[in-house]
């Protein structure tokens, strides 16, 4: 699990900072019943970092620890710290450890071989299917699989639909187009394929890019307790 997160010095952390002021980055966390949603407002305190408050935190006096993600572009950085709200801001603490999330140049997620994820395919080119596609690495455009049968055998350009589950979960429908495949000579999985995603009606898009800001979050809940 640590080769997923690379711990950044303290200076490094501040000048991130400051790079996702300018950017106008913002923060992620889960509340009491959904993901809050913050942007950050300024670093003028120095124990603190400053964000919009939500309508529905206005209140938020108690302090209350959570699982922060940073998303500053296309990366993601990690923290855990309390949040309260003051004078109409949301307040985290700002002299924690961050973790950026190292991914592959694709932005795919490569999953632990302990982690349970699969994609149940229940269509393949439109035709009824029973296959269990075992998920090896994920991202909100698409994910690579892996099959342990030779039968069917898949080829670039097949359709799919299927359930997307991913820990505990509720399952995902997902449907995308196969655009590379391997037959594997030897080992447990006898093809593996990559899958894009394809969202018709923009629905499914959003269900699945919070599918994959929560299993980074659990994934670093993991990694983090072990510390």
């Amino acid at each position: 699990m640590a080769e997923l997160f690379k711990k950044i010095l303290p200076e490094e952390r501040e000048l991130l900072l400051q790079k996702a002021l300018k950017e106008k980055a913002f923060f992620v966390f889960k509340g009491t019943q959904k993901a809050i949603k913050s942007k950050i407002n300024d670093l003028k305190r120095p124990n603190y970092i400053t964000c919009v408050c939500p309508a529905e935190l206005m209140s938020l006096r108690t302090r209350q620890d959570v699982i922060v993600v940073m998303v500053l572009g296309e990366e993601r950085y990690f923290f855990k710290s309390f949040v309260f709200a003051d004078d109409g801001f949301l307040l985290f603490k700002r002299k924690v450890d961050f973790y950026h999330l190292v991914r592959r140049k694709d932005k795919r997620q490569r999953l632990p071989n302990s982690f349970p994820a699969s994609l149940m395919i229940k269509r393949l080119n439109g035709n009824l299917s029973f296959l269990k596609g075992i998920v090896l690495d994920f991202s909100d455009k698409g994910c690579r699989l892996g099959l342990n049968t030779e039968v069917p055998k898949l080829q670039v350009g097949d359709d799919i639909t299927g359930n997307l589950k991913m820990g505990e979960r509720r399952a995902v429908e997902v449907t995308g187009t196969i655009k590379h495949h391997v037959k594997s000579k030897s080992g447990a999985l006898k093809q593996t394929f990559g899958l894009n995603f394809q969202f018709p009606h923009g629905h499914a898009s959003s269900l699945v890019k919070s599918l994959f800001l929560d299993l980074q979050r659990e994934l670093f809940v993991e990694f983090y307790g072990k510390q």
